[in-house]
């Protein structure tokens, strides 16, 4: 029994590998992956308000724009963020990280808080906006890879595979079989609400730019 296991174990990873390295060779190669040491990401859409709507148990919309700002190479971090919540409360708020130090602040308001101790976990999770990060972390922690099966994402058939990260959650990769590029990725958690919850991040398109693949949309 212990035997057979670890051969499920090993043949889910064999399984699995092939298809994270198909995706390296789809964003350029290993060498071009390792070479990002900063990304700069401008964003304009909607928000949902989930529990901060009008009414119970719908979710209204508004405008928001915002801007992400990854320095890999030094563990630091800034984003910028425009919106509004119903009923026309509007804010501009922005967080940074360098390090274990931390910052937020309300432009409108002129408000500055330090947050000291800031845990790496809080960066790592930023990765999650980039889809070659994504697979370069996925990379690093190669051995425990796993091969999920298939899928249907928007009419196109998708590979899927697991891992589990530096914090122990378990992501969920689903990469598109023409071209190996990452098209979304996935975690279960837990909610007070609704109880075990799928959160997603969906990469709806991308571009060639500058010899770089880049992305031009994403949903969540």
């Amino acid at each position: 029994t212990l035997a057979a296991a670890q051969n499920a174990t090993m043949e889910s990873y064999l399984k699995a590998r092939p298809v994270l390295d198909r995706a390296i060779t789809a964003y350029g190669g290993l060498q071009k992956l390792r070479s990002i040491e900063n990304v700069s990401l401008k964003f304009e859409g909607d928000t949902v308000h989930r529990n901060q709507s009008k009414k119970a148990f719908v979710s209204d919309r508004t405008p928001f724009k915002g801007e992400y700002i990854i320095d890999v190479k030094n563990g630091r971090y800034r984003q910028r963020l425009d919106g509004h919540y119903p009923g026309g409360f509007d804010w501009i708020n922005g967080f940074a990280i360098n390090g274990s130090e931390g910052v937020t602040w309300d432009e409108i308001r002129g408000v500055f808080n330090p947050i000291p101790n800031v845990p790496p976990s809080n960066f790592r999770r930023r990765i999650r906006v980039v889809p070659q990060l994504m697979v370069l972390n996925a990379l690093d922690r190669s051995s425990r890879l796993r091969y999920l099966g298939t899928a249907n994402l928007d009419g196109r058939a998708h590979s899927v595979i697991s891992y589990s990260n530096e914090d122990g959650l378990e992501v969920s990769l689903y990469f598109d079989e023409k071209t190996g590029l990452l098209s979304k990725n996935e975690y279960l958690f837990t909610d007070a609400f609704t109880g075990d919850t799928v959160s997603e991040m969906v990469y709806s398109g991308y571009k060639q730019e500058n010899g770089h693949t880049v992305l031009t949309g994403r949903k969540d």
